[in-house]
């Protein structure tokens, strides 16, 4: 389940704990595949990031919803560095997608 919230000036956004994306079929499940942290929050002093991988199998996909809020650094590893954009203020979503193709989720509010 998603949840907004506007919070003095920031559109907030959150998932329940069950909100983890992965695979079909694969059968790994939210707490054997996951990001940590699961979210990020980046104030206007602070322009970067680090997120892992829980769980999977080499080599990882990782990826970004909106690139004009931010970018990850290239990485087929357990971890990325996201980078904001500067001035640009969002939620944007990190995706990470394991060699047998289970995918998992975070998020960055900036």
């Amino acid at each position: 389940m998603l949840s907004v919230l506007w919070l003095g000036g920031w559109w907030l956004a959150g998932c329940d704990s069950n909100s983890h994306v992965v695979g079909e079929g694969h059968g790994l499940s939210p707490e054997a595949y996951h990001i940590s942290p699961s979210s990020e929050v980046l104030d206007d002093d602070a322009s970067t990031a680090t997120f892992s991988v829980v769980g999977g199998g080499e080599p990882f996909s990782w990826s970004v919803t909106d690139t004009a809020l931010g970018s990850v650094s290239e990485s087929t590893g357990r971890t990325v560095n996201y980078q904001r954009t500067p001035g640009v203020k969002g939620v944007n979503t990190i995706e990470a997608v394991d060699g047998n193709g289970n995918r998992a989720q975070a998020s960055v509010l900036q």
